[in-house]
């Protein structure tokens, strides 16, 4: 089963952004909901409908969030499972901008 964690940074998000922790929260979760993500009781777990399309619906998510710099600059953890490995997306997205 795919999942991924998010957890912000709530110091960063106070410092840096113009949104509060919570609306941040609730920007990440109206973006899981959209693409067919199911948050787990409580704040930083979502996880996959076991179907053809988790792939699919975590890339789209992973890809929405990278390209957001509101998010990217308030993240503590970041983490994408699946069956076999986890994937630090925060190292991914730094090692992909370096190139």
């Amino acid at each position: 089963m795919m999942k991924m964690k998010i957890k912000l940074d709530e110091q960063k998000v106070k410092e840096n952004s113009k949104y509060t922790v919570d609306e941040m929260y609730k920007k990440i979760d109206n973006l899981a909901n959209e693409v067919n993500i199911t948050k787990k009781e409580g704040k930083y777990i979502y996880i996959g409908n076991n179907d053809r399309y988790d792939f699919a619906n975590f890339g789209r998510m992973i890809i929405a969030l990278g390209n957001c710099d509101w998010y990217k600059n308030c993240i503590e953890e970041w983490l994408w499972c699946d069956d076999y490995e986890v994937d630090d997306m925060i190292d991914f997205f730094d090692r992909s901008d370096a190139v």
